[in-house]
């Protein structure tokens, strides 16, 4: 509540028309501290997940193609099992040349693996490897121990 209040006081503060490029670093950090409390199942979820979207949405009047924004988004959907609309936001990092692609891979193949869409999956973790992403290396791992995207999966989830 304190750190809120804080980031919003901040953002007052900057509502100067000179001031707006550097209100994105607190509107990100606001946004992430709201998903972070959106995860836990809290009673107060819907006003977390709602304040991250807004802090997030802000971002996107300053700097519209924001690749932060975009996974704040998709990890915001991703909690709420809006598959289309967190799909949309991981792609949209992963076909921008910015960085995060490898973490919205990351969330795109939770994605695809929460919904059991193995076939997805698998073009995820190739596209993954082929990228580079050494954060999918467990996932590798797991396959080649298990020979099967599914058991990897029904472990990753149970």
């Amino acid at each position: 509540m304190a750190a809120e209040l804080c980031y919003r006081q901040c953002l007052q503060a900057g509502m100067d028309s000179k001031a707006q490029s550097w209100r994105v670093v607190p509107l990100i950090r606001l946004a992430m501290l709201a998903v972070r409390l959106a995860q836990s199942e809290s009673a107060d979820r819907d006003r977390w997940i709602n304040l991250s979207l807004e802090a997030s949405n802000e971002v996107f009047k300053l700097k519209s193609g924001f690749s932060a924004a975009y996974l704040i988004h998709g990890i915001v959907y991703y909690l709420q099992d809006n598959t289309r609309a967190s799909r949309r936001a991981f792609q949209h990092v992963i076909d921008s040349d910015t960085g995060g692609s490898a973490i919205a891979q990351y969330w795109l193949l939770l994605l695809h693996l929460k919904k059991n869409d193995l076939p997805a999956a698998m073009g995820v973790l190739s596209k993954a490897k082929f990228d580079g992403n050494s954060r999918l290396d467990l996932f590798y791992y797991q396959i080649a121990k298990n020979g099967d995207l599914s058991v990897t999966a029904k472990k990753t989830f149970n």
